[in-house]
């Protein structure tokens, strides 16, 4: 699953990650626009995601469904630096 996030952060790393772990979705990906980074959340448990990995846009990031693998600076080309 992935999510998108940039106004609705802390409902999506809270309520929506919850609804997924319970569901037993197993691995999250919050897209955070406002860091340009991504949180990859896994090992789902009613309490919710056991394990968070968080890839800043210097990093790689490999896919659990095969070999691939894709800078994480890449996604982030078009989107305009925060403001400090």
């Amino acid at each position: 699953m992935v999510e998108v996030s940039d106004s609705t952060l802390d409902f999506d790393r809270n309520d929506n990650a919850l609804v997924y772990a319970r569901e037993g979705i197993g691995e999250l990906w919050i897209v955070n626009l406002k860091a340009m980074e991504i949180e990859v959340r896994q090992q789902p448990s009613p309490r919710g995601y056991l394990n968070l990995e968080i890839y800043r846009r210097d990093r790689t990031i490999g896919f659990e469904f095969g070999s691939v693998e894709y800078r994480v600076d890449r996604l982030f080309e078009n989107v305009p630096e925060p403001d400090a």
